[in-house]
């Protein structure tokens, strides 16, 4: 699913949302209509393009939107979740091999019957851990099997560019970790790209830059990032560190 389909899934998302009469964002929500029309066809500068564009939006999109479609839009979201599977399958295999280890920091599915959950983690690549998040339910014996460990909360190591890197793994974001000022780097999810994720953002910078955390702090500023998948520099595949961080720093430079 490249650029035509998923300028056809936000189209549908955005009708989806004008439908609702939010006044107070009927009218940008117009302008990025006709911007989905205007985005190049070429996969490479659509995906420089547009996924920096909505994502400047994105988070006032998913506070607008609800989960209550109106019953003439179901078909429509059931389109949408069917091709979403297939894209993150799809992304996720081509990827990952049955040698590599992949850590979902939770809430593997929120809604849906146990067969089809297990149906779909089963088709998975890789050793899978499972850090558990508050959507995620290990009741089914069958499902619990197809995870290598699940957990709650999990610390390790990783490398990036050659440095030995300690890493917090945890669904929830909080504000303080494990030797946070000495370069421990903390992943977490939970929060979407919503307005919650702009706070806990926002906090982590007063600190960095607050004179009193300053003089408590080690030899590291606070290091954390949101590994949701729905974020832009994750774009819906398993990402290495390196990518992650890489990743995330290019898009905060495009948006500043």
């Amino acid at each position: 699913m490249r650029c035509n389909q998923v300028k056809k899934l936000l189209q549908i998302r955005f009708d989806m949302l004008t439908e609702k009469e939010y006044k107070s964002y009927k009218e940008e929500a117009e302008k990025l209509k006709e911007k989905i029309a205007e985005l190049p066809n070429n996969d490479e500068s659509w995906e420089r393009y547009a996924r920096v564009q909505f994502g400047k939006v994105n988070r006032q999109i998913e506070e607008t939107m609800t989960f209550l479609f109106v019953a003439e839009n179901y078909s429509k979201m059931i389109e949408i979740m069917e091709e979403m599977h297939n894209f993150i399958k799809e992304k996720w295999n081509e990827k990952i091999t049955n040698r590599d280890t992949v850590y979902i920091l939770g809430d593997m599915a929120m809604r849906g019957t146990q067969e089809e959950l297990i149906a779909f983690v089963s088709i998975l690549k890789g050793r899978k851990i499972l850090v558990k998040g508050n959507h995620d339910t290990i009741k089914d014996l069958r499902y619990k099997q197809l995870y290598d460990e699940i957990c709650d909360y999990k610390e390790m190591r990783d490398t990036f560019h050659g440095d030995n890197m300690k890493l917090v793994l945890c669904h929830y974001p909080m504000l303080m970790w494990r030797e946070q000022h000495h370069g421990s780097i903390l992943l977490y999810g939970h929060v979407h790209n919503s307005i919650e994720e702009s706070y806990f953002q926002k906090c982590l910078w007063e600190m960095n830059n607050d004179v009193f955390f300053g003089d408590k702090a080690g030899d590291s500023i606070l290091l954390a990032y949101n590994v949701g998948c729905m974020m832009p520099y994750m774009d819906y595949e398993p990402r290495t560190l390196v990518e992650i961080i890489e990743r995330h720093s290019q898009y905060k430079e495009v948006l500043q």
